[in-house]
């Protein structure tokens, strides 16, 4: 009786856990479950987010000069996201190279650094391009190349 009683206690929870695993991805493909699915992340304490793409991700443009005042860059990206829904926002790796190709520095910037918390909530809207826009303090570095690279941690 015992072992019948915890099958069928455990039926029950084996689709609760999938949906709290699948919590972020669910609304992306059916956007009806969005409101049950707010309400039950809240009764167990977690959030509901967009879901992580980065295949849907892509860096359209991205130009880096100098700042209008000594020891500023300017980084300015244009990030397209694939997907027709909405999409969490990557953090990008910056790394600054001299002229022999060596390393200077790397900064990563996670989305907080470079969005306003509204849009960091919402997520990338699916099939747009956004551009985003940060200032960076460089000091005495002379970068003569860069790469970037978008990921999620």
């Amino acid at each position: 009786m015992f072992a019948a009683a915890a099958c069928l206690v455990l039926a029950v929870l084996l689709p609760l856990q999938l949906t709290l695993v699948a919590r972020d991805w669910l609304p992306a493909w059916l956007p009806a479950t969005r409101p049950a699915l707010t309400a039950l992340s809240e009764l167990t304490g977690l959030t509901l987010q967009p879901p992580r793409h980065l295949d849907a991700l892509t860096l359209e443009s991205f130009d880096l000069k100098v700042g209008a005042a000594p020891g500023l860059l300017s980084m300015n990206a244009l990030v397209r996201n694939q997907a027709p829904f909405a999409v969490r926002w990557p953090a990008m790796e910056l790394s600054l190279t001299d002229a022999a190709g060596a390393l200077i520095v790397r900064k990563v910037l996670i989305p907080g650094d470079y969005l306003a918390p509204a849009r960091l909530a919402a997520g990338l809207p699916g099939s747009v391009e956004q551009p985003v826009s940060v200032t960076l303090e460089a000091l005495d570095l002379q970068p003569i190349g860069y790469s970037v690279k978008l990921f999620y941690p």
